[in-house]
Parts: C-alpha cells; structure tokens; sequence
C-alpha cells in the first residue's frame, strides 16, 4: 500500500548518495512513501579492495 516517492526526490537522494566521497556508484534506490515518512532502501558501491568495515563506514555515511 505504500507509495513510490516522485522521480524529484529519488534523484535528490541518488546524488546526495553519489556526492558521498568514496561512492562509486548507486547500484539500487528505491524510496516509498509511509504515512508521513519516507524510507529508502539504498545499494551502493564502494572500492573493492576496502575492508569491510570501510564500506560500512562509508554507507552509514550515505
């Protein structure tokens, strides 16, 4: 029953995502609308040859 949030705001948070240093790529974004809130599941890609706690640092950054 939730709602796909408008092409605006999905590119809003693509680029916001993609501004984050370290980021290659967004590999996946989808954003629903729930009641009044907004929840976005995100996949990014970051350098293979980091550790993984790199990337998870750097996706808790996104």
């Amino acid at each position: 029953m939730d709602l796909q949030a408008n092409d605006e705001l999905v590119q809003q948070i693509k680029t916001a995502a993609e501004n984050v240093p370290d980021v290659k790529a967004v590999e996946t974004l989808w954003v629903r609308k729930s009641g009044l809130e907004y929840f976005a599941d995100i996949h990014i890609e970051v350098d293979q040859s980091l550790t993984v706690a790199e990337g998870h640092r750097i996706g808790h950054q996104v």
